[in-house]
């Protein structure tokens, strides 16, 4: 999904609903992980961060959950927020998570959430726009 952001295709993400979103309001930034190396380049061992999204071989890949929010090369910011069903979602909201149709998303979101396969939770949608993208 980094790539539909860094293609301009996504614009929009769900999440099961947790107390943790009921903070989050229109104008707050988010900062995006990703799986992410880290090398060492030349004599003063400079810092060169690579992204797994960009198709680059390393061998010491590390969890998107791990990374610090200094090496993150995207930032977004929150442009509207909505608490909906799961299975509400718009054909015109599915292309804005980065899909051709809203049975690509609900496939892909149960493929990702196991748990949630058959399931119509409450979840928060958030559309935002892109501030800062290196590529």
């Amino acid at each position: 999904m980094v790539m539909a952001i860094l293609d301009g295709k996504k614009t929009m993400t769900r999440r099961i609903d947790k107390p943790r979103f009921d903070s989050w309001q229109v104008g707050d930034r988010l900062w995006v992980r990703e799986t992410y190396a880290i090398s060492d380049i030349g004599d003063n061992y400079s810092i060169k961060v690579h992204y797994k999204a960009d198709n680059i071989p390393s061998a010491k890949w590390s969890p998107s959950i791990f990374m610090p929010r200094k090496y993150s090369r995207i930032l977004l910011e929150i442009t509207n927020i909505k608490r909906e069903l799961l299975r509400s979602i718009s054909e015109a909201d599915a292309k804005r998570e980065g899909f051709e149709t809203r049975q690509d998303f609900l496939d892909y979101f149960e493929k990702i959430n196991p748990e949630m396969k058959g399931k119509n939770p409450e979840v928060v949608a958030i559309g935002f726009k892109v501030l800062k993208m290196k590529k």
